[in-house]
């Protein structure tokens, strides 16, 4: 017959008819205090309806959480219940809005923390991981402190990893994550790819390619922090990355004293100065 495990009520439920009692080894079921959840939500209210979305409470069960309080790794003892069929929680599993709010303080820290990602990949948890990311794309929009720019409301899709993009652009200028240690462990697995596809999924920009330079460049002019040394550096990176560069349908060429033009309606000619001081 069917597998069947116990709820937070006591009872033997199928597997199927239960929800997971942690989200990636958080217990979210651990409730902040009112006003904490108050201050959070006024302060990230706009980060988190764009993670969140509208949320309802149409009731659920958890498996005994008492199951992984005993276990020494919950975040491999979660994905063993999860393949056996219980249920992942989400926004559209009846998670109420001061449980999210505690997860987002929680999770957002987890997903952007070089320590947590070396855990995975201990664990040997990185596939499910990035199965569980792949449903998940509220978690991109999770808000994050940001060491680099603790002044700067920031989601996770919004991270830099240290390596390679604070020697382009210096370290202050974006908002940084250091994942070095999770990219060494994953080399001495043998797991660059897995747990970089995790990343993509989460929006962590990790890899100087084509469309993340594009993005960089973006990202550095609305901070209003383009400078000569890091467009130098970008374009040599763009130079070095051989990739064909697809630019948004949107984007223009400045050319005072118009506005923004499109590539195909401009004329190259060479400036009197070197390239890199004409920009």
């Amino acid at each position: 017959g069917k597998l069947k495990l116990y709820g937070w009520d006591g009872k033997l439920h199928p597997a199927g008819e239960l929800v997971l009692p942690s989200i990636l080894g958080w217990d979210w079921q651990c409730h902040l205090p009112t006003e904490v959840i108050q201050t959070i939500a006024a302060f990230a209210s706009g980060l988190l309806v764009r993670a969140c979305g509208n949320l309802d409470d149409p009731g659920y069960v958890t498996v005994s959480r008492e199951f992984l309080r005993v276990q020494e790794d919950v975040l491999a003892w979660e994905a063993w219940l999860d393949a056996v069929g219980v249920t992942r929680p989400n926004p559209g599993t009846g998670i109420d809005w001061g449980l999210m709010i505690s997860a987002a303080v929680v999770l957002g820290g987890r997903l952007s923390s070089s320590g947590f990602w070396e855990a995975c990949i201990q664990s040997n948890v990185l596939r499910y991981v990035a199965s569980y990311l792949a449903e998940a794309s509220w978690m991109r929009r999770l808000p994050v402190l940001c060491p680099s720019r603790p002044w700067e409301q920031v989601s996770v899709d919004g991270l830099y990893s240290t390596e390679p993009f604070a020697r382009l652009v210096g370290k202050r200028r974006l908002p940084f994550v250091n994942l070095d240690g999770a990219l060494a462990l994953a080399e001495a697995h043998g797991k660059i790819a897995l747990l970089r596809k995790c990343w993509d999924r989460l929006g962590v920009k990790t890899r100087a390619t084509t469309h993340v330079l594009l993005q960089l460049l973006v990202d550095l002019r609305s901070r209003g922090n383009v400078e000569e040394v890091g467009i130098g550096n970008i374009y040599a990176a763009l130079g070095e990355c051989g990739e064909d560069i697809h630019l948004p349908a949107n984007f223009g060429i400045s050319v005072p004293p118009h506005d923004k033009i499109p590539p195909r309606q401009c004329v190259w000619s060479a400036p009197d100065k070197p390239i890199f001081e004409a920009i």
